[in-house]
């Protein structure tokens, strides 16, 4: 390996001790790693987290392990950006999974065109026990909201430059960053086919008013948008979300493949 891994996978966890576990099982079935660092940060987790770290640190080359108390998941994932060592930076939570075996490998490939940020899809873990295909949308629909999973994103380290996760979002910081990196990046590439299995009940999911009145924010005061579209938004994914909540083999119909 170069001296500079050439992609960070940055994983942030807090007593889900099993779903560490499969991220771990997910990533150790991966060729590539050798071109990879793998950053866990726990938020001093007090299950049994804590006591797979010498595991996870004898199989996956080149772990590093931050265990403390932290603000929140942004201050964690701010942890992790600021010790981050690779080229491009690859979010894959606790509980989150690759795809397949081949998404490293391929992804590594991909980042030889140099390009300054990925996106792709994802399965999605349903409540059922069942997996559906969330395909993304193209990033001009950024001012929905999220057009892909946070996890399905690879960010160009030099991009984000001192672009950090604002901690002041408790649920939509994942989106202020991405539409502030997105001003940034140029050459986008849509990775087309499925990169991770998303672990299913996020806290996106779980608080969904908080998530699109913080959404609101994001949209005025990074992409300056006029009030009147502003609210339009807001109401479409207040709908959504009812519909989600209320109906959900109908979204699912309309979301899923």
């Amino acid at each position: 390996m170069n001296n500079r891994p050439q992609l960070s996978i940055v994983t942030i966890t807090k007593n889900n001790h099993d779903g560490l576990i499969a991220t771990y099982q997910s990533l150790c079935n991966q060729s590539g790693l050798e071109d990879c660092e793998w950053i866990i940060v726990d938020g001093k987790s007090t299950d049994k987290t804590t006591d797979a770290f010498p595991e996870l640190q004898r199989i996956i080359p080149n772990t590093t392990i931050i265990s403390e108390p932290d603000q929140g998941i942004y201050d964690a994932m701010n942890k992790g950006l600021k010790i981050a060592n690779g080229a491009y930076i690859l979010w894959l939570n606790a509980g989150d999974q690759m795809a397949d075996d081949s998404i490293v490998s391929t992804l590594l490939e991909t980042l030889k065109h140099q390009p300054d940020f990925i996106y792709g899809d994802a399965y999605t873990a349903l409540s059922d026990d069942g997996f559906a295909l969330k395909k993304a949308r193209q990033p001009k629909t950024k001012f929905y909201g999220m057009f892909a999973y946070h996890q399905t994103m690879v960010f160009r380290k030099e991009l984000i430059a001192n672009t950090l996760y604002d901690p002041n979002y408790v649920v939509s910081g994942d989106y202020a960053f991405v539409l502030e990196f997105l001003k940034k990046a140029n050459n986008i590439i849509y990775y087309d086919s499925p990169m991770i299995i998303f672990e299913h009940n996020g806290i996106s999911e779980r608080r969904g008013l908080k998530g699109r009145n913080e959404n609101f924010k994001a949209r005025h005061d990074i992409l300056d948008m006029p009030l009147y579209q502003n609210i339009g938004i807001w109401l479409l994914n207040t709908i959504s979300w009812t519909i989600r909540q209320t109906l959900p083999k109908l979204y699912k119909a309309l979301r899923y493949s």
